[in-house]
Order: structure tokens, then C-alpha cells, then sequence
């Protein structure tokens, strides 16, 4: 994490330093999420757990599940998040997928 604060503001430096359980906020605040959303997907064995927690923590109208999320299919990647998880953002995935495999295609024809 300390990469990741490398020229924040120390409001995120504070919410990449992993507080305690007992010191998250549901406030939506966005440093307060942030935290709320890094300490849930560091504790976390996986994307579905880290989710969760973060859902019962906060709700599903707070930012930090949002978060988790991001930060949780990042570290565990998109084969870890299950279909159920992304049935709410519609047709999104696969344009998402397709985009990400043009780009892709586009940077391999580059190297060679």
C-alpha cells in the first residue's frame, strides 16, 4: 500500500494504512470509504468474502462496497468474481471484455 500513497493526500494516506475493524466508518466520506473498502479486501481471503463483509458493514448504497470491488477484482482478478456478482450491470460485461480484448490484440501487434 505504500506505493499506492506515494503523493496522496493524507487523508488517503491515513485510509491506505489499514486501520482497525473497530475504527471504519460508514460515513461515506471518501477516505473513510476508502479504508473501509481497503481494510475489508486485505482481510478478506477472497472477492466474493471481501464483498460481503463490506455490504453487511456499509450497505449497498455506500461507497465502500463500490471499493471493494475495484480493489478486490484487481487483486483477485475478474475469474474470481462470480457471474452473480456482475448480473446487475447488464450487457456492461461483455462490452467491457470485448474492449479489453481489442485493446489487447492491439498492444500484442505492437511488440512484435
Amino acid at each position: 500500500m505504500s506505493l499506492a500513497a506515494q503523493g496522496r493526500s493524507a487523508e488517503t494516506r491515513r485510509a491506505l494504512e489499514l486501520p482497525p475493524s473497530n475504527a471504519l466508518s460508514r460515513s461515506g466520506f471518501a477516505p473513510e470509504a476508502l479504508g473501509a473498502g481497503v481494510y475489508f479486501v486485505a482481510a478478506s481471503s477472497s472477492f466474493a468474502s471481501a464483498l460481503a463483509q463490506s455490504i453487511d458493514f456499509a450497505g449497498a448504497a455506500n461507497y465502500c462496497p463500490v471499493l471493494v470491488g475495484s480493489i478486490g477484482g484487481a487483486r483477485w482478478g475478474s475469474t474470481r468474481i462470480e457471474e452473480s456478482a456482475l448480473h446487475h450491470h447488464g450487457d456492461l460485461v461483455p462490452r467491457l471484455k470485448a474492449t479489453a480484448g481489442a485493446l489487447a490484440r492491439t498492444w500484442r501487434t505492437a511488440e512484435t
